[in-house]
């Protein structure tokens, strides 16, 4: 069996700029390929990489092991898009050859990202990292910036909330400190319990309308009652009497009639769940639902006492009540959610790995063992449960 001395080129700069397709295998079409890399952009770090490889391949051939060198690329969107293309060409490599170990050589920058994927084909028994010289700490950098720019979590946190804490200074002036302190409580909330994910999911559901749905008319009815809690809340905060308060009062009615509008929307997808045979979803809508609700109750209860119409042990034990009711809508969702992979209904489904790589199709369901038996190719996998979550609809392997 032969070592494979193995070059990715994550975001297809051999393809942009050459138009070579992968994969590129053996020492002749690999070193023609890093010289019209480097013809056509001389400063291009990947150029120096399949150099490199192609050296390991003559000083390993010189020893006389038996070595074999190939190129695969990407996609310049990166991505999933990218790692099913690396896929497809490993693929080809494999199928036309028998390895018992890759040698990696790499950049050290996104390339590094596929190392599962390679090694889920044959062991990584070396990995080489080509440093170019002065390019280093600013390919690291620059790369370090443009991934966290990428992650959605992070685009939130440093460019989304300074935004909203602008836009709330610029409509309540006065009161926008307290409006901003309230609304980062709630992030924060948000945050400590895992739940800003599902809510950014649900938000794009909700923005999504689909007119054969049978959600629809729930989804127009919250969408009516969304504008008119807007309405109100405007309103309130404009004309309330005592304007010391104005600010709470437009805050109780906006927020109740807001949550209203999410229950109408999220009753609304469990039906429609239920009709498309994907209960699994009604368990994320309950949680939501149940985050809705604590929201509402505790809000209600800490306006109270910011007014001084209630004391802060009424306060602290509507806070309590309402994290406890929390705790058991959660238990129960999650449930309903984790149900699903003991029925039926995931019977045929493709699995996925956390990089977004097909591992393969469920054929059976063991509920006495807690496992998912998997058809990978000609390989037969016993998945445990425990280690299988649903997301966006698709099962991905944790």
């Amino acid at each position: 069996m032969a070592l494979l001395v193995l070059v990715v080129d994550r975001d297809d700069d051999l393809g942009v700029k050459t138009g070579i397709e992968s994969p590129v295998v053996g020492r002749e079409n690999v070193l023609k390929a890093a010289e019209a890399l480097l013809l056509a952009d001389p400063e291009d770090a990947d150029g120096n990489t399949i150099f490199a490889a192609v050296k390991i391949y003559d000083e390993l051939s010189a020893q006389g092991r038996d070595v074999e060198v190939a190129l695969v690329t990407g996609d310049s969107k990166l991505g999933l898009i990218a790692d099913m293309k690396i896929k497809k060409a490993l693929d080809e490599i494999f199928s036309k050859g028998n390895y018992e170990g890759v040698i990696f050589v790499s950049d050290g920058a996104e390339d590094d990202q596929v190392l599962p994927l390679i090694s889920s084909y044959a062991p990584i028994v070396s990995k080489k990292t080509v440093i170019v010289k002065q390019a280093q700490q600013l390919e690291r950098t620059f790369y370090t910036i443009k991934t966290a720019l990428e992650d959605p979590s992070f685009a939130r946190l440093f460019l989304g909330i300074p935004g909203v804490i602008l836009l709330l200074w610029f409509l309540f002036q006065e009161n926008a400190l307290r409006v901003i302190i309230g609304l980062l409580g709630v992030y924060l909330l948000l945050r400590g319990f895992g739940l800003e994910e599902p809510l950014v999911g649900t938000l794009k559901a909700y923005l999504s309308i689909n007119p054969h749905s049978s959600a629809l008319p729930f989804h127009v009815a919250s969408i009516a009652i969304l504008i008119g809690a807007l309405f109100l809340a405007v309103h309130t905060y404009t004309y309330f009497p005592d304007q010391g308060v104005a600010l709470y009062e437009a805050l109780r009615v906006g927020g109740f009639t807001t949550g209203i509008a999410v229950l109408v929307f999220l009753v609304g997808k469990s039906i429609e769940a239920f009709h498309r045979r994907e209960s699994y979803k009604i368990g994320d809508y309950i949680i939501f639902g149940a985050t809705v609700l604590v929201l509402l109750v505790t809000g209600d209860a800490l306006i109270n006492f910011l007014e001084g119409r209630g004391s802060a042990g009424l306060a602290a034990v509507t806070v309590i009540v309402s994290l406890v009711s929390y705790f058991l809508l959660a238990k129960l969702g999650g449930f309903i959610r984790k149900a699903v992979l003991y029925s039926k209904e995931v019977v045929g489904a493709t699995l996925y790995d956390r990089t977004g790589v097909r591992m393969g199709k469920v054929r059976r369901v063991r509920p006495e063992d807690k496992v998912l038996v998997v058809e990978r190719g000609r390989r037969t996998l016993r998945i445990p449960v425990e280690r299988v979550r649903i997301e966006a609809g698709r099962l991905i392997l944790q």
